[in-house]
């Protein structure tokens, strides 16, 4: 059972028009600047699913205050209600009661064990569980989930009749089997996600653990006084012979490796119990309490210690702001903690963070939202995994990223940034290894940073522009007044600002075999002017970039004319 799909309305900055509607991936990662909703969007979904599972829950009443979390809309006016719906696959038990009802409930006149299968195979693939939720409880509906499906499935459906010598006549259309089906089945319709959120606000406090060890329950203050009693259970004779210390030990060191050994014991001066981390550093050893540790290991320990210590599979984690405490190079293993922790507990993550350093480390899995507030409500809007600098711009992160590099050039585009870093792998320079940034800066506003500041930012710093002419120099092409300034400016202050003037932009740059190739166009002339318009044939620049880069030798790479440049000034006093 997997969650593709969430939409909250009406829910604290969040409206109903259109609501935040979110496609999940492993990773869901929410960014945007303070104030814009992120947080809410987070408890809104995280209450929504706990009120899916719980019957009752004074937890949600005491700590998200549903009746006065309502939207106020600009003209001052409260929704009604709030919403929040959950769209998923089947789950494993409901397939099989499914697949039970086929086989034992005669409600077809035909029995035919391969038509059952197809049916069964149609329900796997296409039909997904609608959950929704109204209030929080207040005026809550819908603790068992409905079948939806989209209008081309009842095709399909109707077809596999056809196929088997049946019609709806007989056994009914696909809405009136779903609901026949719900009516028969007592369990697996319900909803059977485990959540838990993590605040950045985190409590560790070992003598609690007592008290709380007794509630089987997860804390918005982040309270992870249950961690001694996750690895005490994790330390046990048994669970050591099934490996889970191993796995705990393993998941630590995703973050820290020099972490030697996880263990509890009862710290000097204190009275309960505590987990002590030893680590080996420059083959120093050195053991020390949770209680004296930083934010960073407590989040690891905790997160692998509770999903192994009994917690349920197909799991949502709520993480709001993960980079807390955390370094830049433990933020970018955190991330790899978690995708490592989703494979093998199937458990997806819904993030909020500012971090630069987890949004450019998204995978193909990943999901990639920003948030951001337009005055009247809450908006999410999708970002390509390509297209991460849009959020980069809009929350002002890429000076962090400068922080840990070596040097960093400026390009005008996402186009630039995407392909340049792929043609620099095949030249052998793996940009992150060197520690090299490529910002895109997208278009115009290049230019609104003067080059005097560049070097403050880094002393090594590189612009990289299109010449935009249509025709060359030698026969009367101009390159813009702007650009011959903002050339001569990064000159002066000791910038390398590179122009090709023997090209247009940077899709003129690419070998035309290659392009051809690419676009599958066999058309007369195209790409063999260096100052033609290519527009006409390309639908989308960034696509572009990423075949061609497949397609481009590590010769033509080397002959690149921006990846030329880029190395020479790059192996300039380095």
């Amino acid at each position: 059972m997997t969650i593709h799909k969430v939409k909250i309305k009406h829910w604290r900055s969040i409206g109903g028009d259109p609501g935040v509607e979110l496609d999940l991936g492993r990773i869901t990662v929410l960014s945007g600047e303070n104030d814009s909703g992120k947080t809410a969007i987070l408890l809104g979904l995280y209450g929504a699913m706990r009120a899916l599972r719980t019957s009752h829950d004074e937890f949600l009443e005491e700590n998200l205050h549903p009746a006065g979390s309502k939207h106020q809309k600009s003209n001052g006016e409260i929704a009604d209600q709030s919403y929040t719906s959950v769209l998923s696959t089947l789950s494993t038990e409901l397939k099989s009661q499914i697949k039970n009802q086929f086989n034992h409930n005669v409600i077809w006149k035909k029995r035919d064990p391969e038509f059952l299968e197809i049916l069964m195979l149609l329900f796997e693939e296409s039909i997904e569980m609608l959950y929704e939720v109204i209030n929080f409880k207040e005026d809550f509906f819908g603790t068992a989930g409905h079948f939806v499906f989209d209008p081309s499935v009842k095709n399909r459906y109707n077809l596999i009749l056809k196929q088997h010598m049946l019609t709806t006549d007989e056994v009914g259309d696909l809405s009136n089997l779903c609901d026949l089906l719900l009516m028969n089945i007592s369990k697996g319709k319900v909803f059977n996600h485990g959540c838990f959120f993590i605040s950045p606000h985190r409590n560790y406090i070992p003598q609690h653990q007592e008290k709380e060890s007794s509630k089987d329950e997860f804390y918005l203050g982040y309270n992870v006084s249950e961690l001694v009693g996750f690895v005490k259970k994790i330390k046990t004779e048994e669970m050591m012979r099934k490996g889970l210390y191993n796995r705990l030990l393993r998941y630590v060191k995703v973050l820290f490796p020099e972490v030697i050994s996880i263990s509890t014991n009862i710290p000097e001066g204190m009275d309960h119990h505590d987990v002590f981390i030893e680590w080996k550093v420059n083959g120093v050893s050195k053991t020390q309490p949770l209680t004296r540790s930083g934010s960073g290991v407590v989040s690891a320990v905790y997160l692998a210690g509770r999903l192994l210590s009994g917690s349920d599979h197909q799991t949502i984690g709520f993480i709001d702001e993960p980079e807390t405490g955390m370094h830049p190079k433990l933020q970018v293993r955190f991330l790899k903690l978690l995708r490592e922790l989703s494979e093998d507990f199937e458990i997806q993550w819904i993030v909020s963070t500012h971090s630069p350093f987890i949004m450019k480390n998204l995978k193909d899995k990943d999901r990639l939202y920003l948030i951001q507030h337009d005055g009247s409500e809450t908006i999410a809007r999708a970002i390509e995994p390509n297209d991460k600098s849009t959020v980069f711009q809009a929350i002002g992160a890429y000076l962090p990223d400068t922080i840990s590099s070596k040097g960093f050039i400026f390009v005008e585009g996402t186009t630039e940034s995407t392909l340049l870093p792929l043609l620099l792998k095949k030249c052998e320079v793996d940009i992150e290894q060197e520690g090299l940034v490529i910002i895109p800066m997208g278009g115009e506003n290049i230019y609104s940073i003067s080059p005097s500041d560049l070097t403050k930012i880094h002393p090594k710093a590189m612009v990289i522009l299109d010449s935009d002419l249509v025709k060359p120099l030698s026969s009367g092409g101009n390159l813009t007044k702007k650009k011959i300034e903002y050339q001569q400016e990064c000159h002066k202050h000791g910038v390398e600002c590179y122009i090709s003037t023997d090209y247009r932009t940077i899709e003129n740059m690419y070998p035309v075999h290659a392009l051809l190739n690419v676009l599958n166009s066999s058309e007369d002339g195209v790409g063999d002017d260096p100052f033609m318009d290519l527009s006409p044939w390309i639908t989308n620049k960034i696509n572009l970039a990423i075949k061609m880069a497949e397609v481009i030798t590590p010769e033509e790479a080397l002959d690149f004319p921006f990846v030329k440049a880029i190395m020479q000034w790059w192996e300039r006093d380095h």
